[in-house]
């Protein structure tokens, strides 16, 4: 991430959708207050996110309240198909990513070990 002159972080555009909420409060408490204002900023200034308008009701996250209806609902609708594909467990997509972690941990480890006796000598 590069440092603006404020000496603030870039700070990424959009929340952390697709995730449950109680570790999307979790982060919320971890976010500094010109987070949301930098939302606010932008629609202000810009219009919504998604369409551009600024004739509308700000809602959150840089959209309007027509766009974040519009977005909840497919979000909804991508959660029920997720839980179709992957069961109810919300842990399962993240077993599958992590056994592919541990392969390419395996896969490389040799890889590493000689770097690293490199490094050594």
């Amino acid at each position: 991430m590069s440092v603006l002159k404020h000496g603030l972080r870039e700070l990424h555009v959009f929340p952390p959708w697709f995730l449950t909420k109680e570790v999307m409060r979790k982060i919320e408490a971890l976010v500094p207050y010109y987070y949301h204002t930098r939302f606010r900023f932008y629609f202000d200034r810009y219009g919504c996110v998604r369409r551009g308008h600024k004739d509308v009701e700000y809602c959150c996250g840089g959209l309007c309240k027509p766009c974040n209806g519009l977005i909840n609902d497919r979000l909804k609708r991508t959660d029920r198909a997720m839980k179709r594909r992957y069961g109810s467990s919300k842990d399962v997509p993240c077993i599958g990513f992590l056994k592919r972690l541990n392969s390419a941990r395996e896969l490389l480890a040799d890889l590493c070990q000689d770097r690293w006796s490199a490094k050594r000598n």
